[in-house]
């Protein structure tokens, strides 16, 4: 674990044998990968005491934030690994080509510590091929909540727009102590809670309105057939509550932030899928970034948010704005997990071992938040002209901690860390040769539902 916080010249995850901090021989890694974890139960238990450690340097507060999204890993060629999928691959570099991978989806929940942008995993699940990701974020957050570290606190989850649908968001407002903020998708169409009774069934829904910057005739296609329809913005609704904020770009570009807020609101949903909204009211803010010094749009598009819970009205506009905007914390952490701590480069032929490898990069990445706060600046003689940059909150940056944090390892005692003595193992056989692993095939989503409809007997 010291290893992997620390050492920078590795290139793959058995080259952490050679950091000064790591005392044993290289096939000591894979032993303690397999002894972590045997099965799901084990897993589970070690889980719970890692969190248990983690917890006593990030006390629970008054108010918790939280940030939920799925990173993808990719396994493209390692066949003998149960349960591969076919993945959204971003970035596909050679024209014409798919951007699918194989591999698998990690569902995230990390704890956030707004004043130094760290977001650090709290709770990272493998998605199964018969599970559904956005509803196994919903049981994770909902497990969160209800635990006894977090029961008595106001918990606020921050989201992206895949997030912003009726499976989770139904799911979600059951949970009291929960307030999420969660972007829609630019467009949507929202609706005023309007009850009525009608003599049958109660009408819920009122005025209907658009996700949109400007109310307007628009074109769709569906086929062969274009037709167009006049969408009302919501901003032709008067807000319930404004603000306005001004912030910094690291650049020192002055930004006004117009906030406007739409107090029960309401979505659709078709009703055989199961998830109702009938029920469920959530208010609506909208964020629209200018340039404080001319007056122009930063973006082309404003952001929308739906703020769903309970207790959405113990948030402010401001907390609101500033719950999403750290959201984007979340990426850095997962880019840094991939990049240094071989979240996506650990290979191995049995799942279990990468379910141990994942747990494995979220301790490190605590340790480093640990200690980023005691390690000292690091910085090559060829790059002086470049110091790091000022820590926020008294703490480093994972990048400026994993620099500096091997000089602070070396000065521990040594002595607890080194292998004790033992008798060396016979080793395999000579001539003998082990069975070849089992492969298995790309697993499809829905694919067995697809099996059972085809093979399905007609009814006469």
């Amino acid at each position: 674990m010291m290893a992997l916080a620390s050492y920078t010249d590795a290139k793959s995850v058995v080259a952490l044998s050679k950091s000064p901090v790591f005392h044993h021989e290289f096939s000591s890694i894979s032993k303690a990968i397999d002894a972590l974890a045997k099965n799901e139960h084990e897993f589970k238990r070690v889980r719970k005491l890692f969190r248990e450690q983690w917890l006593k340097y990030f006390p629970v507060k008054e108010r918790n934030y939280f940030q939920t999204d799925v990173v993808n890993i990719f396994r493209e060629h390692s066949p003998c690994l149960k349960e591969r999928q076919y993945r959204h691959k971003a970035n596909n570099v050679i024209a014409g080509n798919k951007p699918i991978g194989i591999g698998y989806p990690l569902s995230l929940v990390n704890i956030a510590d707004f004043p130094s942008s760290w977001s650090l995993p709290f709770d990272l699940k493998r998605v199964r091929s018969n599970e559904d990701e956005i509803e196994v974020a919903a049981e994770q957050i909902k497990a969160i909540c209800e635990s006894e570290e977090f029961t008595e606190s106001l918990n606020i989850n921050a989201a992206d727009s895949s997030y912003g649908v009726a499976k989770y968001i139904a799911k979600v407002n059951e949970v009291k102590n929960l307030v999420n903020v969660i972007r829609l998708r630019h467009g949507n169409k929202t609706f005023e809670s309007e009850y009525q009774e009608t003599g049958g069934a109660p009408q819920l829904y009122g005025a209907e309105y658009h996700l949109i910057e400007e109310s307007g005739w628009h074109e769709y296609r569906k086929k062969e057939e274009t037709y167009t329809k006049y969408l009302t913005s919501i901003y032709e609704k008067e807000a319930d509550e404004v603000a306005e904020i001004e912030k910094r770009t690291k650049k020192g570009k002055r930004l006004k932030i117009e906030l406007r807020r739409w107090r029960a609101m309401k979505m659709r949903t078709s009703a055989f899928r199961g998830n109702s909204m009938k029920e469920v009211e959530f208010d609506v803010v909208g964020i629209r970034v200018l340039n404080k010094e001319t007056g122009e749009r930063v973006f082309k598009q404003d952001v929308f948010v739906a703020v769903v819970g309970e207790e959405r009205a113990e948030l402010s506009l401001e907390e609101v704005a500033e719950a999403f905007y750290h959201r984007f914390d979340l990426e850095v952490g997962n880019r840094f997990m991939k990049q240094n701590l071989f979240l996506e480069s650990y290979q191995t032929p049995d799942v279990q071992h990468l379910d141990n490898w994942t747990l494995l990069v979220q301790e490190a990445m605590w340790l480093l938040w640990t200690a980023s706060r005691e390690v000292e600046k690091v910085c090559e003689k060829w790059q002086k002209y470049s110091e790091p940059k000022a820590e926020k909150d008294g703490r480093f940056t994972p990048s400026q901690t994993r620099k500096g944090i091997e000089n602070l390892f070396l000065t521990f005692e040594k002595k607890p860390y080194l292998p004790k003595k033992c008798k060396k193992g016979n080793g395999r056989q000579k001539g003998k040769r082990c069975e070849p692993r089992k492969q298995y095939k790309v697993v499809k989503k829905w694919g067995r539902l697809e099996e059972i409809i085809k093979n399905r007997p007609q009814q006469e």
